[in-house]
């Protein structure tokens, strides 16, 4: 990857625990970043998957002669062009500071929620009255206030560097959004899977294979990830379809 040497130092990399690709730090502070790789990564084929070091819910073994344990299996089998695209992305990730944004929206967020109590305080005049009661609920509200708004900020900052490293991975050429398509239809599968084989998979996972979530959207769904880079990539097709045309028109 075409990294400045500052910055791979500060990058180590680890076998990660688990199904998905873990990043956290960043390459540009003075901790660095560390970014794990989950041990699937090194299958070439099905026969290749350690089935005994698979467990589900802690030390549930996987039925893999089921349906879902074959389509689990399969979904751990991903190409060489769809692991260069996952490692490129973590690696945009981790050129950001995102701490730091993170940090700042939290700062944001607690001046904000000062501001509308310390108002809402001299407005109606609760120091002076001192009412208690009536100064504990308006600074509940605040705080929950404070924190909705932090949230929000959190997940809008989370939705922007997840479209940004997808897009920065996708870049570098045909062979990484081909793979990226690849790399997140295998997610998709696999969560769809994990929905049938977990315990509590239904209230996990979507019929879709997205995470399941509530009021929140922590992270972009693979869904429209997987669908921005199917677009994209039917339009590097497209125009590499437009130009072949045109040269054989002119020869």
């Amino acid at each position: 990857m075409d990294l400045a040497t500052n910055l791979k130092e500060g990058i180590t990399f680890f076998t990660a625990y688990g199904f998905d690709l873990v990043h956290k730090g960043s390459a540009k502070m003075k901790g660095g970043a560390i970014i794990g790789v989950p041990s699937y990564f090194y299958y070439k084929s099905e026969q290749d998957v350690t089935r005994s070091d698979i467990r589900l819910s802690g030390e549930k073994t996987v039925p893999w002669q089921s349906e879902a344990g074959e389509r689990l299996q399969r979904s751990l089998i991903i190409g060489p062009d769809a692991q260069r695209f996952a490692i490129a992305r973590e690696l945009e990730y981790s050129r950001h500071q995102y701490p730091v944004y993170y940090g700042i929206a939290a700062a944001m967020s607690s001046i904000v929620a000062f501001s509308v109590y310390n108002y809402v305080e001299i407005r109606i005049g609760l120091r002076a009255k001192k009412m208690k009661r009536l100064q504990a609920v308006v600074l509940l509200i605040s705080a929950g206030f404070g924190g909705t708004l932090y949230l929000l900020l959190k997940d809008s900052l989370t939705a922007y560097l997840d479209e940004k490293a997808d897009g920065a991975a996708a870049a570098k050429g045909e062979s990484y959004v081909r793979g990226g398509a690849e790399f997140y239809e295998k997610m998709l599968r696999r969560n769809v899977a994990l929905r049938t084989l977990l315990p509590a998979g239904a209230s996990r996972y979507t019929p879709h294979g997205n995470d399941n979530v509530w009021v929140r959207t922590v992270s972009t769904p693979y869904t429209i990830r997987y669908d921005r880079l199917k677009d994209k990539l039917a339009e590097i097709e497209k125009q590499a379809t437009l130009g072949g045309a045109s040269a054989e028109a002119k020869s």
